[in-house]
């Protein structure tokens, strides 16, 4: 009896040495650190996206070149039009304004750098958003070569429309959770309608009794312009991003719009709400 007890004894004694000599199993578990903050940030807004957005623009036009004072060193070459009735006068068609709105499709590509943001975006919108300005003249007892006296109105007019346009801007933000703030700038290019026309009427009779000459009447017209023409321009703006869920995000957005040259100079002033889908 004295020599199973020793071994019993002593298998006891030794058996926490051998447990440490094995490993310990977890059932296959492994420790995973959870993701800070800023990584949670790069993964929600880092990567493509796309979608929609509507938008209302306030647009002001500016008078072009082509207007009916530019026409005027040419309107009466070759034309039937009596000496005394050829008015000259200036016109001053200044600014128009007008409001509209419109709607688009926009695509884009994050880069986040710990909370910061940069990034490049284009987008297309279609709308019509145009204005035309008019202007008459009118002179009485004007007097033609033969003596004849009588009337003579001059109008002019001239207009432009913008049917759409399209960005290409660089973008930087700030990733803030869910919500992005952004900044952005870059190119645009529009495509729309200018033209001008000038049209005189006038008549006149011999002012003798009974009279000797035959009366006067008539018109001269000319038009000028031209359709689906292409501008450049510059654009800036500021927004800010929502993400609802993990690839659903909101925006608010505003963009400046300028567009140069003489055919359809025009600055738009454009608030816009969005929602878009990220991949």
């Amino acid at each position: 009896m004295r020599l199973p007890t020793a071994l019993a004894l002593s298998m006891i004694a030794t058996a926490p040495a051998l447990g440490a000599d094995f490993p310990v199993i977890r059932g296959g578990f492994t420790p995973v650190s959870s993701p800070t903050s800023e990584e949670a940030d790069q993964t929600q807004w880092d990567g493509f996206y796309a979608g929609g957005h509507y938008q209302y623009s306030a647009g002001r036009f500016l008078s072009p070149t082509t207007s009916p004072n530019s026409m005027m060193g040419g309107f009466y070459n070759n034309s039937g039009v009596p000496a005394g009735f050829r008015l000259t006068d200036a016109y001053n068609l200044g600014l128009g304004t007008t409001n509209r709105s419109g709607f688009g499709a926009f695509v884009g590509y994050n880069m986040v750098f710990g909370d910061a943001m940069i990034g490049l975006e284009a987008d297309l919108t279609k709308m019509a958003i145009g204005y035309t300005s008019t202007q008459s003249l009118t002179r009485t007892n004007l007097t033609a070569p033969g003596g004849q006296v009588g009337d003579a109105t001059l109008t002019g007019s001239t207009s432009a429309r913008l049917d759409g346009y399209g960005t290409i801007r660089a973008r930087a933000g700030w990733a803030a959770g869910s919500f992005m703030p952004f900044i952005t700038g870059g190119v645009a290019i529009g495509k729309g309608s200018y033209g001008s026309t000038l049209n005189l009427q006038y008549a006149a009779a011999d002012p003798a009794v009974p009279a000797v000459l035959p009366p006067l009447s008539g018109q001269q017209t000319q038009t000028t312009g031209k359709n689906d023409v292409y501008v450049l321009g510059g654009t800036v703006g500021a927004g800010v991003d929502m993400l609802v869920t993990a690839n659903v995000m909101l925006r608010a957005e505003y963009q400046y719009v300028r567009f140069f040259g003489s055919s359809i100079p025009i600055d738009l002033h454009t608030v816009r709400a969005g929602v878009g889908v990220k991949f």
